[in-house]
């Protein structure tokens, strides 16, 4: 139910002084009023109006004496009184609208159903009596019906058991045919496989012999590699070892003094040269090195992208895996259509009595020969997009290898030319240790000489004095 309305305050009276017109008007209303309530005489209608008009001014009364809670209280049930009503007569008026329209529907499903009713009973009389015009039709065509159906029936028994004869004899030709081709193909992988056995047995014999041919030569040259080779290195040795006795020889031939201290400076100035010499060769060393690293990182990311264009052929290989199982698939359904077209199979029964029952006749045939052309045609096309895609594929898979295998080669030749570099530039840092070597050698010698020249200057100085 709804909350009751509250009024904060009782309503206002109008005491203000009526006109002429508003008299007139409320006689007119009270007239209305008389009649309504069946008060025919004017005096017992003034008697009731003032006792009225006195009820309502003892109200006023009342309710203006009343207090505020009581007045809220007074208000609270009059206006959950008048609630109530209303209530009751929004209720009384659903109520008899839902009887309303209940009543309605009833006298619609009642008229619906007569309708019905009648609607049925004309088709049933018009069924039954073309149920009795066919049954009187086949009463008087029966003998003509039964011997056309038995020549039709017996004609197309006679074309099926042809059909059958036929088929038979195509399975008995096909098997013997491929047969005789499974024999052919057979031998004639048999004499492909032997003649492979002894193409390959020859090609190993073959390859023994130049193998065994190139290792004796590579053998001899890496035999006579290897006494040049010493051979270079002991003549290298002896001059190097010759040149550094000569040194030494001079050395200690030339008499101390300044000639010596000359002599050690050019052999400083000597070892300082080689030594900045070897120093620019192992920097140019690292340069090279750095710009084969360089190289390799660079080849390292294009083989990369190539590992990407692989995987991209790599789907495309899976598209046309897809597509040859498409091909297949019509392959099949081409297939059974044509040994259905050959066996005269179809969905419709033979043994029918209605007189509108058909069987496979020559637009049924027409229609699987068109589905048939339409399936030749689709494979055709399938078969021609499979080929152009795969000579796109094996282009694209062709040129990328040759560019990977380029890569791998450059790769190769590049790491050999770094282990190269490795092992000159760890030949160059040893050379560069015997040369700091010698040079602080020749060092110490200058300063020995030196302080025995000081040495021998202070022992003249002394005895000088």
């Amino acid at each position: 139910t709804l909350p009751p309305t509250h009024y904060p305050a009782p309503p206002r009276t109008n005491n203000k002084s009526e006109s002429l017109e508003h008299v007139f008007e409320n006689c007119e209303k009270d007239a209305k009023a008389a009649k309504r309530m069946g008060i025919m005489k004017i005096e017992e209608f003034e008697r009731v109006k003032a006792r009225m008009a006195q009820q309502h001014l003892e109200k006023e009364t009342q309710i203006q004496n009343l207090q505020a809670e009581e007045q809220r209280l007074l208000y609270n049930n009059a206006a959950i009184t008048i609630q109530r009503a209303q209530r009751g007569h929004l209720g009384r008026k659903r109520a008899k609208r839902i009887r309303d329209k209940s009543h309605t529907m009833i006298k619609k499903t009642k008229a619906v159903t007569l309708l019905q009713t009648r609607l049925r009973g004309i088709l049933a009389r018009r069924r039954a009596a073309e149920r009795r015009d066919w049954e009187i039709r086949q009463l008087v065509y029966a003998k003509s019906l039964n011997d056309i159906q038995r020549a039709w029936r017996g004609w197309m028994g006679r074309r099926r058991a042809t059909a059958m004869r036929r088929w038979r004899a195509c399975l008995t030709l096909q098997r013997v045919g491929r047969g005789y081709n499974g024999r052919k193909v057979a031998r004639d992988v048999r004499r492909g496989l032997e003649y492979v056995r002894m193409v390959n047995e020859m090609a190993v014999r073959i390859q023994c012999a130049w193998k065994v041919k190139v290792a004796v030569e590579e053998f001899r040259v890496r035999r006579v590699h290897c006494i040049a080779a010493t051979e270079l290195q002991r003549v290298y040795r002896g001059r190097r070892g010759r040149l550094r006795a000569a040194k030494v020889r001079l050395w200690e031939n030339t008499p101390p003094g300044p000639e010596r201290l000359e002599l050690g400076l050019e052999m400083i100035q000597d070892s300082k040269d080689r030594f900045e010499a070897q120093r620019d060769e192992i920097d140019a060393l690292h340069r090279a090195q750095e710009k084969a690293e360089n190289r390799i990182s660079a080849i390292s990311k294009e083989l990369k992208q190539s590992e990407t264009e692989l995987k991209s052929i790599e789907v495309e290989l899976q598209e046309m895996d897809q597509m040859e199982g498409e091909i297949r698939q019509l392959m099949t359904e081409k297939d059974e259509l044509g040994r259905e077209t050959m066996t005269g199979e179809t969905d419709t029964p033979i043994a029918s009595t209605h007189p509108d029952a058909v069987l496979l006749d020559e637009q049924e045939r027409q229609k699987h020969q068109n589905h048939q052309l339409q399936l030749d045609r689709l494979i055709q096309l399938k078969k021609a997009e499979r080929q152009k895609k795969k000579q796109q594929v094996e282009a694209d898979f062709t040129l990328v290898f040759s560019e990977v295998e380029q890569k791998r080669d450059s790769l190769h030749k590049l790491e050999l030319a770094i282990a190269d570099m490795e092992a000159t530039r760890d030949r160059k840092d040893r050379e560069f240790g015997r040369l700091r070597r010698d040079l602080m050698e020749l060092l110490h010698d200058q300063k020995f000489e030196l302080d025995r020249l000081r040495e021998k200057g202070v022992e003249l100085e002394l005895a000088t004095a």
